[in-house]
């Protein structure tokens, strides 16, 4: 009997010391879990803040072969000391980008843009199926402001009759466009030179390879409904009214092709 009682305190013994041994690797041999650090989510950037009046007029013009894209800053309304343009495009299924700066000494100032990459061997590759994307103003100086605004690329290899806008509210039509191959239409930041009228929609630039042929159609998608409206053309030196009609809030006139299109009341 005593030879069992002897067997049972050894047994307990040895699941007493297992138990310490489990215990203690649990506590000490279990390595300590690094803190997860989360980072702070970066502060959205607010734009198209300022008044129309203060902001630039702004163009974009495709080269002959549709290759690159030369960016017009024509002005600067509110002051600024820098101004950065970041610019996002869609190339089929990916979104490229780039990044260039205005000169501000003296404006207008332009910037050029390749449409693709090239390495330091200078080999070139160029992006294919661009339909546009939007563009990234900010300026810095006293006062930081930063605008946005889209952008369509239109690479006409059907000679379609017609052109688009990316917010698709404003089209050209006309026979002549089915002989432009490259073009641009931005929703422009600012307007080119300030209106006494109110303005019934965004401010249009169009940027061509060339002059189309004959009167071309313009038609504006208003921003409200009202009965009449006026398209006005920007001739690169003043506004120029045009003869315009008013039906299911879409503003229409035919005439040469401007440099940018704005309807007013």
């Amino acid at each position: 009997m005593r030879k069992v009682h002897v067997i049972i305190a050894i047994a307990v013994a040895i699941v007493l010391l297992v138990l310490v041994g489990v215990v203690a690797t649990t506590m000490f041999g279990k390595k300590k879990q690094p803190e997860e650090k989360t980072q702070p989510p970066k502060p959205v950037e607010q734009v198209n803040l300022i008044p129309l009046e203060e902001r630039p007029y702004v163009s974009i013009v495709p080269d002959q072969n549709g290759r690159n894209l030369v960016f017009t800053l024509h002005d600067l309304k509110k002051p600024a000391k820098k101004a950065e343009l970041e610019v996002e495009y869609q190339s089929g299924t990916q979104l490229q980008g780039a990044f260039l700066s205005f000169k501000l000494a003296e404006l207008p100032d332009t910037q050029e843009m390749l449409l693709g990459s090239c390495s330091a061997g200078g080999k070139c590759s160029y992006h294919e199926d661009v339909t546009g994307g939007n563009i990234l103003l900010r300026f810095t100086g006293d006062e930081k402001y930063v605008l946005k605004n889209d952008w369509a690329f239109i690479e006409n290899t059907a000679k379609e009759e017609t052109m688009v806008s990316r917010d698709s509210k404003f089209r050209l039509e006309g026979a002549g466009l089915a002989k432009i191959t490259h073009g641009v239409i931005l929703q422009s930041p600012g307007l080119p030179e300030a209106v006494e009228q109110k303005l019934l929609s965004t401010v249009y630039s169009v940027g061509l390879i060339s002059e189309p042929r004959g009167n071309i159609s313009v038609h504006i998608r208003l921003n409200e409904e009202v009965t009449a409206a006026e398209i006005l053309g920007w001739d690169g030196e003043k506004w120029v009214t045009l003869k315009t009609t008013v039906a299911e809030k879409v503003a229409s006139a035919t005439g040469p092709l401007y440099d940018a299109y704005v309807a007013v009341e």
